[in-house]
């Protein structure tokens, strides 16, 4: 019976460490610079519909991109852009805006994650608390049923074949959710890893791009 007990109760404390896990990345949760916020409801609205649109389409292009590469962005706004007057903040004031967008998509992509993390373990408690109770009550069943044989006169030591494999059964269900935590573990610290790095960039441009003295509104064509 002590085999039941064990299992049967360290279940909610694997759900709950993985829960307390999910709570805990959540509070330390990248946060998008708001001065890049500010930069970019003030620039973007006034730039051309054109210009608009590469920069949506180079930030779907760094998002699709297994790393965040600055100067890989930078070397196709000169490219995109060659022959026009743009100076180095004109430059840096332009990624700033591709990365401020390829941020907030990965800001959405990290909120998806931790939402999939959350309904993938109410839903794993639910089925445990069910699979729980199922095997409390077929334990139950067995060690009240009366003795027939001496073997199953020793309480304790005789379990039933069906209570074995409900046991078994639970025992596999439990590894294959362990596994499955550790997949959407490792999504959500790559979630956090890729917003991170693209938080630290933004606060580099930041420090570059002189966006207050930049005439790259009327420099961009």
């Amino acid at each position: 019976m002590k085999k039941h007990h064990t299992l049967i109760h360290g279940v909610p404390m694997l759900i709950l460490a993985a829960f307390l896990s999910a709570c805990f990345a959540r509070a330390a949760e990248p946060q998008i610079p708001q001065q890049a916020k500010i930069v970019q409801a003030r620039l973007i609205p006034a730039l051309k519909p054109a210009v608009r649109e590469w920069i949506s389409q180079e930030a779907k292009k760094v998002s699709r991109s297994s790393v965040v590469n600055e100067a890989a962005v930078k070397a196709d706004i000169q490219t995109h852009f060659a022959g026009q007057s743009l100076v180095g903040g004109d430059i840096e004031t332009l990624t700033l805006l591709v990365m401020m967008e390829t941020a907030q998509d990965a800001e959405k992509d990290l909120k998806a994650v931790m939402a999939e993390m959350k309904a993938a373990q109410r839903e794993a408690a639910s089925k445990l608390k069910r699979e729980e109770s199922g095997i409390k009550a077929a334990a139950r069943q067995e060690y009240t049923r009366p003795a027939t044989t001496n073997l199953q006169a020793r309480p304790g030591l005789v379990k039933s074949q069906s209570v074995d494999q409900a046991v078994d059964s639970t025992k596999a269900k439990l590894d294959s959710k362990s596994e499955l935590g550790e997949t959407e573990s490792l999504r959500l610290q790559m979630a956090m890893d890729r917003l991170s790095k693209l938080e630290a960039t933004l606060s580099n441009l930041l420090k570059k791009a002189s966006d207050t003295q930049s005439n790259i509104v009327n420099n961009l064509k």
